[in-house]
């Protein structure tokens, strides 16, 4: 079958030479003309609604043998606005259900997104072995030109998934998978999808960013520990990796009830409603602008507690109307303390408090008993220093009290208790006893 953009070409060697010159002065024309790239499309004004992509659910259903099941999929994601399928388990099928399906995707208006994302097809593995009865037709050394070459010009072909939550060592395998695809295959993307929360949030997505033409990141939050806003923050965070290197973003969100993975360790069995699946969804519009948004999975929602509960929640959520733009943020005033008045007052207090000295700000703080009481129960009388009188009625030390030195650097009872005895007019100290 030959690909539509291909049909009815002819070789430039078949036509008279002043038409090839007259083809040529055109191709000059039209490269001058489109010699500086278009402006992207403007993104829509606040209290606008913003676009929704297009859509379409992850699947796991074999043609081989349950090629009725697969069809009935197809027709209902045709039906319910999600025409693209990116179907796991694809080639467990013989070339003929295998294209079977693919002819009934094309005739309900699908689009296929082809699996390549398991490591046998980027390690180059035994793909006779793990794929028997699609090898069983093959009659061929290279299965992975083979599939290629069949489905490249099929009408539901979509693009190439070539890998799927990998880390970054993955990557270079990953590249020489997508080089061989494109070189195939050119006139169809390839798509790799990481996980939101790998290694960093939004996925690390830079070392794929050369391999894949639709790039993006999973987000599961819904009955799980991290909060349901995590969506739009890991979105956003793919779109800076994603967006100046030209490429399209791709957005995966959350049909399933993690309970449904037991291997991972996460018993919740709620299942998103409606409400929460359109926030998702919203979330992720309104974070990155994505090309393409895949919803994980219908096969998780047929194998769910209330499968048409679930289904048309989702249905219900992807056709919701798009959300509408935020207004910017209102820039907020400046605090009065950030005035140039109140800093000047600020600075006057502050002046006036260093003028007093540290004794008067300690005791503020800390009120001071304004004497002792000596053997005879008579207060001694004390400076405004806090030291006895000189020649006063109390000048005698208490019995087992030595008088305080007046020398540098002898210790009397106040000091390094009183931080008014202190003479480095440091603030800080314990609070005298009584």
């Amino acid at each position: 079958m030959l690909h539509p953009a291909r049909t009815g070409r002819r070789r430039l060697r078949d036509h008279p030479a002043h038409l090839l010159a007259a083809i040529s002065a055109a191709m000059v024309l039209f490269a001058l003309a489109t010699a500086s790239p278009s402006p992207a499309p403007a993104a829509p004004a606040p209290g606008t609604a913003a676009a929704v992509p297009p859509q379409g659910v992850y699947d796991q259903c074999a043609p081989t043998p349950d090629l009725g099941t697969c069809i009935e999929h197809v027709r209902r994601v045709a039906s319910n606005g999600m025409p693209i399928i990116l179907n796991y388990t694809s080639w467990y099928a013989t070339p003929t259900d295998l294209v079977a399906y693919a002819d009934a995707a094309a005739l309900a208006g699908v689009k296929l997104i082809w699996p390549l994302n398991d490591k046998v097809w980027r390690e180059q593995g035994n793909l006779f072995k793990r794929y028997p009865k699609l090898a069983a037709q093959c009659y061929c050394n290279d299965m992975l030109a083979y599939v290629v070459n069949r489905l490249k010009d099929h009408p539901a072909t979509w693009g190439w998934y070539i890998g799927d939550e990998l880390t970054v060592n993955e990557a270079p395998l990953v590249q020489a998978l997508a080089d061989r695809v494109r070189a195939l295959d050119p006139d169809h993307p390839t798509i790799y999808v990481g996980m939101g929360m790998l290694e960093q949030l939004g996925a690390n997505l830079g070392p794929y960013i050369r391999a894949a033409d639709y790039i993006g990141s999973d987000m599961y939050p819904i009955g799980s520990v991290v909060p349901h806003t995590l969506t739009g923050e890991a979105m956003a965070a793919s779109a800076r990796q994603i967006k100046p290197a030209g490429r399209n973003m791709v957005a995966v969100l959350q049909a399933f009830a993690h309970n449904q993975y037991p291997q991972d360790g996460m018993p919740d069995d709620h299942f998103p409603t409606a409400a929460e699946m359109t926030d998702q969804r919203n979330q992720a519009i309104l974070a990155s602008d994505p090309s393409l948004i895949l919803w994980y999975s219908l096969n998780d929602v047929d194998r769910s507690a209330d499968p048409a509960g679930n289904w048309a929640n989702l249905v219900q959520a992807a056709n919701a109307p798009p959300p509408v733009v935020p207004e910017p943020p209102v820039a907020t005033a400046p605090r009065p303390s950030a005035t140039p008045a109140a800093k000047a007052r600020a600075r006057t207090v502050a002046e006036t408090t260093r003028t007093r000295g540290p004794s008067v700000r300690r005791r503020a703080r800390w009120p001071r008993r304004r004497g002792r009481a000596g053997p005879s129960g008579r207060r001694r009388a004390r400076t405004p220093s806090g030291r006895p009188r000189a020649g006063g009625p109390s000048a005698e030390p208490a019995p087992g009290r030595r008088a305080p030195s007046r020398r540098s650097g002898e210790r009397g009872p106040w000091s390094g208790r009183c931080p008014a005895a202190s003479t480095t007019g440091s603030s800080r100290g314990a609070r005298p006893s009584a």
